[in-house]
């Protein structure tokens, strides 16, 4: 404990000591004899600098301290990672907790230790270096096909976009027979509780944000989910839903119908929320494709990579 480093010290310091050997040649002098002559002429650089060239980086960081320059410590600092990242793990590490720059352990550890680079994030990320580091943590675990983890790390990040990328495949792959309406319902009801746990608030609702739409494949899941609960006469809980897709989101079936402001203008008679006409040659209907059954997998098609029969553009004005 303390006390017994004191004590240490103490039986450290005890007794008469020279200071240098004064009748060596200074051309001669070994690296203690040169450190010591820097020191008793106040030239704290060259002192560290001695140290660094004979890697005594302690000796290097505890003689940085005695100047008012703080780039020797951050020589010092430097010069030690760099001699001894290869030489053993906990360096890397370190550096990244010294430097707050965690980038290098999030990028380069390796993936089956995931868990523990994300317990090093919860511990040492600060603000928002936390939700993005988890979130490139996730892409590296996404890119090698281990979605669960990647799933973990969006959820740490509070990355709603990607974990509900994710949870859509998952539910489209695991979907069973005749049982596409829970499956829906499933989905809806655990990205409502990610919403309120991390308090998600979603710039696009705001009109004159710009339409980038990252939430598309989750919007899909809203709008078929109303279309479940009005076809029920739970017409209130249907706009409930429709109120977390956008204003300006739109989604045209094949033949060109608006099918988001239809449903919108039949659950509320005072809604009048123009239809907005397809945009002609528009990406997706050059070929005629099937539309959407009622009770088909909106959100197959994005567990497959493609996009939905519907497609997606921003109102006229917006990017598409």
């Amino acid at each position: 404990d303390g006390g017994d480093d004191v004590q240490a010290l103490r039986v450290a310091f005890a007794g008469a000591f020279r200071i240098y050997d004064k009748r060596k040649d200074v051309a001669l002098e070994d690296a203690d004899g040169l450190v010591t002559r820097a020191v008793l002429l106040g030239d704290i650089a060259s002192a560290v600098s001695l140290c660094i060239a004979h890697e005594r980086f302690a000796d290097a960081l505890v003689l940085a301290t005695c100047s008012a320059d703080a780039s020797l410590a951050a020589r010092a600092q430097t010069a030690y990672f760099a001699r001894r990242a290869r030489q053993a793990a906990y360096v890397r590490l370190l550096h990244g907790v010294a430097t707050g720059d965690l980038g290098d352990v999030v990028e380069n550890a390796a993936l089956g230790e995931w868990d523990e680079v994300l317990a090093l994030l919860c511990t040492y990320a600060q603000g928002d270096q936390f939700s993005a580091l988890c979130e490139a943590l996730g892409r590296r675990l996404e890119a090698a096909a281990s979605r669960d983890s990647a799933a973990l790390c969006y959820l740490a990040a509070g990355s709603l976009d990607r974990v509900a990328r994710l949870w859509i495949a998952r539910a489209a792959a695991s979907e069973q027979p005749n049982a596409h309406v829970q499956a829906v319902h499933s989905l809806v009801e655990k990205v409502s509780v990610f919403r309120s746990a991390v308090a998600f608030v979603d710039p696009a609702l705001d009109e004159d944000a710009a339409h980038a739409f990252a939430l598309a494949p989750l919007y899909d899941v809203y709008v078929e989910y109303a279309q479940f609960l009005a076809a029920q006469g739970l017409a209130a809980i249907a706009q409930q839903y429709l109120q977390r897709v956008p204003r300006a989101y739109r989604r045209f079936m094949p033949n060109g119908e608006d099918a988001l402001a239809t449903l919108r203008n039949r659950l509320d008679a005072d809604a009048d929320v123009p239809w907005t006409p397809a945009p002609i040659g528009a990406r997706g209907f050059e070929q005629p494709q099937q539309p959407v059954q009622q009770h088909g997998s909106v959100y197959g098609q994005y567990a497959a990579g493609g996009m939905p029969a519907a497609q997606h553009f921003a109102s006229p004005g917006g990017t598409t």
